[in-house]
């Protein structure tokens, strides 16, 4: 196996700290707003594919 750069581990943290984020920022309109959080997940779920 080829030693691992530290940027990568770097890139794999933000990658789930942008995911935690996103999950914050849905269960946080979840609580709020019930008729916006479809708005939100299906803007979501369009993201996920372009990533």
């Amino acid at each position: 196996m080829p030693q691992m750069k530290p940027m990568n581990w770097m890139m794999i943290f933000i990658m789930i700290n942008l995911i935690l984020m996103f999950i914050n920022i849905n269960i946080f309109f979840n609580k709020n707003n019930n008729n916006d959080n479809i708005k939100y997940y299906n803007s979501y779920k369009k993201m996920n594919w372009k990533w």
